[in-house]
């Protein structure tokens, strides 16, 4: 199987991640859960590692430019969208505190910082972790070009293989001694870096793997689930290592699942939908509260519990996670739609003019 970095495929695995993720917010079964947070959010950096485009080891001001421009600037646009938002929210019972001036002024630049979140923007810790990634996965390759450069009888892709394994010294040092860097990378930055150059490295190696091992996949994802439930927000020293490989495990099976699609009907909705994951990931928490007031209305229960994050847990367990899920995919994707459709209306009519 070898996919190409702007093939439909990419988009649609994006769309099965970004499914998923709702999904494994939407207080569905915990096995479910358990089984999506396995792979889910690794995904991401993979295939974000896998799509790096070599001329950037030349352009490092254009790397982060590009990066900022995709990654920073949707972070402080609806980070401080939802601040300025957030004592209406509270009086609308989506939120359980009021922000005073002095609180509001202090996240205010916290978020420039990327730093912290809205609760409503609880996912927004991807874009911070995920530009984190990209360049720590730059630095990584760039290296590893360096030494290829001043010594041709080494191998790049080894070396980029070595340089994957240095990262995993360092993820594991973080998560046993706490190395960090004060105020830039963590724990959780090494370990998304070390995701982000595996899919690199992934794709180097371009290794035919066959649809036929789609089960096999889901079998191991699965026992993995069950054997190590735990996720990137969660992990501990001990399961960190399983941890990663049932991970990577995952995003090999989403490569293929993303393959097996493109060739059918569903590859148009799959790419739309992987095209438009930061909308998905931006609104689907507050698309949740519209089936929390429904909830609330029909069962009569107190307005209190539209507060709860970041769905009303008792009721989703009886089947109402299957209406979160699908109204946070639906609706964004919605809104997104209009918008777009509305944007080519304004672009053809000054045409014409």
């Amino acid at each position: 199987m070898h996919i190409n970095n702007h093939s439909t495929s990419i988009s649609i695995g994006k769309a099965i991640a970004i499914i998923l993720m709702v999904v494994g917010h939407s207080g569905c079964p915990e096995p479910l859960r358990a089984w999506i947070y396995t792979f889910h959010m690794p995904f991401f950096f993979f295939v974000s590692g896998y799509c790096f485009n070599e001329k950037y080891l030349d352009a490092p001001q254009s790397f982060i430019k590009k990066r900022m421009k995709s990654l920073w600037l949707p972070f402080v646009k609806w980070e401080i969208l939802f601040l300025l938002l957030h004592n209406l929210f509270y009086r609308c019972h989506f939120y359980e505190q009021c922000y005073s001036y002095k609180e509001m002024v202090k996240r205010f630049f916290q978020y420039l910082y990327m730093f912290g979140s809205e609760q409503l923007l609880g996912g927004f810790w991807f874009l911070r972790q995920l530009l984190l990634a990209s360049i720590l996965g730059w630095i990584v390759i760039k290296a590893a070009q360096t030494l290829r450069k001043r010594f041709p009888s080494l191998d790049y892709k080894m070396l980029c293989f070595m340089g994957g394994g240095i990262l995993l010294i360092f993820t594991t040092l973080s998560y046993k001694h706490n190395l960090r860097i004060p105020f830039l990378m963590n724990k959780l930055s090494f370990l998304s870096a070390l995701f982000y150059m595996s899919g690199y490295i992934f794709k180097l190696y371009s290794p035919k793997i066959s649809q036929w091992l789609l089960p096999v996949l889901f079998m191991i994802t699965t026992i993995g689930s069950v054997m190590c439930p735990v996720s990137m927000l969660d992990m501990k020293i001990q399961w960190l290592l399983p941890y990663i490989a049932i991970a990577l495990t995952g995003c090999i099976m989403v490569f293929i699942m993303s393959d097996i699609i493109s060739h059918t009907p569903l590859s148009i909705l799959g790419n739309y939908v992987g095209t438009h994951t930061l909308t998905i990931l931006t609104w689907h928490f507050l698309m949740f509260k519209f089936i929390s007031i429904i909830i609330i209305v029909i069962n009569k229960m107190d307005i209190n519990l539209l507060s709860a994050f970041p769905v009303i847990e008792q009721e989703a367990h009886k089947g109402w996670w299957i209406a979160y899920a699908i109204v946070g995919i639906s609706f964004p994707l919605y809104m997104a739609n209009k918008k777009e459709n509305y944007q080519s209306k304004t672009v053809n009519k000054n045409s014409t003019h």
